[in-house]
């Protein structure tokens, strides 16, 4: 599977005009080591965490949020 920016499906290139087609095991991959922090990807984990995800030809970067209760 592969993995392309929502904004460009839904509005076209000229709303996004980076958008590579990335192989989804990689992203899974790098969200199970540095979000999940087991190594195993866990959506529900992902979900929780995750405010934001910008994902790049070669690098991602994961703006994480924590709700104190």
């Amino acid at each position: 599977m592969v993995w392309r920016c929502a904004t460009r499906i839904e509005k076209g290139k000229d709303a996004c005009t980076h958008s590579p087609t990335l192989d989804e095991e990689w992203i899974k991959k790098t969200l199970a080591k540095t979000v999940c922090g087991n190594g195993a990807y866990d959506e529900s984990i992902i979900r929780d965490e995750v405010d934001k995800t910008q994902v790049f030809d070669t690098y991602i970067i994961v703006q994480k949020f924590r709700i104190k209760r």
